[in-house]
């Protein structure tokens, strides 16, 4: 046929088209279930892009084959995804992974730092959380165990709510193994105990 072929009924190719494009006002459809396992086969081809208006709705697997591959979202692609291969995949500059709303979110706000936004709590339930570095807390701390190494340097109150009466220098709501060094007033609300044997108050 040297021209356009008009089929106003079911039209069943059994080989390729050559060449020119193939326009339907009804369903185009493959009834063959070859499985797609690289670019260039699977039961519907292309050579070129796939443009779909509509949803696209995937059956199973969705694979972006490339090392390189990014998944953009929005008309004018102002958020990705890009596979960094064999690490990961790469949120753009400035965007951000919300959790119901953007009060609770996860982004990076510049090079470098790591921002993890909550308007009520962040949770972390696991049987030991390992930081190494420094902590930085600009509110109230509460700690229900024990700090295994490094020194707590606070610029507000730090403070113990346990009643524990101190009867050796092992024990008490408050405990160091090492000395205590106190640059303002100490003001103590019962007794002050010196257990050595050889104790000196200078």
């Amino acid at each position: 046929l040297n021209g356009d072929l008009d089929v106003s009924g079911t039209s069943t190719l059994a080989g390729a088209v050559a060449s020119g494009a193939i326009t339907s006002s009804g369903i185009i459809k493959t009834d063959d279930a070859t499985e797609a396992t690289s670019t260039t086969d699977g039961s519907l081809q292309t050579d070129g892009g796939l443009s779909v208006v509509k949803d696209a709705v995937i059956g199973d697997d969705l694979k972006l084959l490339s090392d390189a591959a990014v998944l953009s979202l929005g008309a004018d692609s102002d958020v990705t995804l890009t596979h960094v291969a064999d690490a990961g995949v790469l949120l753009n500059t400035a965007s951000q992974i919300q959790f119901r709303d953007d009060a609770l979110k996860i982004n990076s706000s510049t090079n470098g730092q790591l921002d993890i936004d909550a308007d009520v709590e962040v949770e972390i339930t696991t049987a030991t959380v390992d930081l190494n570095g420094d902590l930085d807390v600009s509110g109230t701390s509460t700690l229900a165990g024990a700090v295994a190494s490094g020194a707590i340097t606070s610029s507000g109150i730090i403070k113990t709510d346990d009643a524990t009466e101190a009867t050796s220098t092992t024990d008490g709501s408050l405990q160091t193994d090492g000395g205590l060094s106190v640059v303002k007033d100490a003001v103590i609300g019962d007794d002050l105990k010196l257990l050595s044997d050889a104790a000196v108050l200078s």
